[in-house]
């Protein structure tokens, strides 16, 4: 399901800095969101291994501990916290085309 695109307007409170720097401590590196899902999960771009074409991602906020907790208050290695922020994506299409054409009413 799709909820709402990020926006570019920075007196908005979905602007789409303010919500990157929100959930930049839980989200995995080179995962930057553009809308929130209903349940205010987030559809990112992908760039891990897909630089020059990112790929369209879903973000599931459950259990989406931030990077510095996991370390300090679990004892994972960076390692690993960065494989646990990878366990909450899930792949949505290869293309930001392709997951438009997804879209329907």
């Amino acid at each position: 399901m799709f909820g709402t695109l990020l926006t570019y307007d920075s007196e908005d409170d979905e602007h789409i800095l303010e919500i990157f720097n929100d959930y930049k401590d839980a989200l995995p590196k080179k995962i930057i969101p553009f809308a929130f899902d209903p349940s205010g999960n987030l559809l990112c771009f992908d760039y891990a291994d897909h630089e020059d074409n990112p790929i369209v991602v879903f973000w599931e906020h459950e259990n989406a501990a931030e990077k510095e907790i996991l370390i300090e208050e679990e004892g994972f290695t960076e390692e690993q916290a960065k494989e646990r922020a990878r366990e909450n994506v899930f792949y949505v299409a290869a293309t930001f085309t392709e997951f438009l054409d997804k879209l329907y009413d």
